[in-house]
């Protein structure tokens, strides 16, 4: 989650939202996990050109490729690493280090960007505006937004003018408008009622399975059997008292 950073940067006097399109005037777009389609990227490079500043935190974005990058490897193995900026671009000025996870990603980018952070922020402009690339968005996250200089790095990264928007993973024009209390829930929400919903039939199906079957089956199941079994033999003691019977009722 990022909410932390949201609300960093809102009290460090920026304004913030989240989930809408782009602002009309300048100021900082960002994605942090993204799903568009070439056509949709297109269009978000098209409002960054006329002069605002995108910001794109996962590398397997259609984005990366269409500005001219491409994924590279993890910047490390396991854990958290230490990545220190080695780059005179503005988003990096005061920066001494920061902290990612492990799985984030390096980008190549050639000489039309600036590489900082042993490539996991790339930066470039883009005719009036800027392109800024990330391996990952770890470093803003709850989790790590205080470690090293992280909050400092994400300060620059919002840019000093305009507005910072939250993006979501898709334009919000190209989803189905949905009704009802459902659609009426934050994409949080809706992310945890799922979860938890998963986590209930997980623990059913696995109580189920150490407990056997129900009751009301096991009793079904001994009264089959039951209708099912042939008649056994007759006790010896209870023959002679059946033939002992028969012969007072015939005297």
């Amino acid at each position: 989650s990022t909410l932390a950073l949201r609300r960093f940067l809102a009290s460090s006097g920026r304004q913030v939202s989240e989930g809408g399109p782009p602002p009309e005037e300048g100021g900082t777009y960002v994605i942090l996990h993204d799903l568009r389609t070439p056509d949709e990227a297109r269009s978000l490079l098209a409002w960054a050109a006329s002069g605002g500043r995108l910001v794109v935190a996962d590398p397997r974005s259609t984005l990366v490729t269409l500005s001219g990058a491409s994924e590279g490897d993890p910047v490390g193995l396991v854990g958290a690493q230490t990545l220190e900026p080695a780059c005179l671009a503005e988003e990096a000025l005061g920066v001494r280090s920061i902290v990612v996870r492990a799985s984030d990603r390096s980008l190549r980018g050639g000489d039309r960007f600036v590489s900082c952070f042993d490539g996991h922020v790339l930066v470039r402009s883009h005719d009036r505006g800027t392109l800024v690339l990330l391996g990952g968005s770890t470093a803003l996250t709850n989790e790590h937004l205080r470690m090293a200089d992280n909050a400092l790095l994400a300060l620059r990264l919002a840019g000093s003018e305009g507005p910072v928007v939250f993006g979501p993973p898709v334009p919000a024009d190209a989803a189905a408008p949905a009704t009802g209390v459902w659609g009426a829930l934050p994409e949080r929400a809706k992310v945890a009622i799922l979860a938890i919903a998963v986590a209930a039939l997980a623990f059913a199906a696995l109580r189920s399975r150490r407990l056997g079957r129900p009751p009301a089956e096991m009793a079904s199941c001994r009264d089959a059997v039951t209708r099912r079994r042939p008649p056994g033999p007759v006790p010896q003691g209870r023959r002679r008292r059946r033939a002992g019977g028969r012969r007072r009722a015939s005297g």
